[in-house]
């Protein structure tokens, strides 16, 4: 599903990040060690981790523009951020 641009929900036309948020009952260390579990997960069953991800993306952007293409992938890279709103 697109996501427009105008919504605020992506970084900009490039979409090369888009928050999500997670808002909890409690901050238990149960409660966020859950939510750290089934990011892990995910991350493992959608291969969804790469340290690498932003260098291999960059070589491969350029790699399509210096030969005319438009570069695509259906790659992401989750990280888990947690603070404060």
């Amino acid at each position: 599903q697109n996501v427009e641009t105008d919504t605020g929900l992506i970084d900009s036309t490039e979409c090369k990040a888009m928050p999500i948020m997670i808002f909890t009952s409690d901050h238990q260390a149960t409660t966020i060690d859950r939510v750290i579990a089934a990011v892990k997960q995910f991350r493992a069953d959608n291969g969804a981790f790469d340290p690498e991800f932003a260098a291999n993306r960059n070589v491969a952007m350029t790699t399509a523009a210096e030969s005319g293409e438009e570069f695509r992938t259906d790659k992401i890279n989750l990280r888990i951020a947690t603070g404060n709103v």
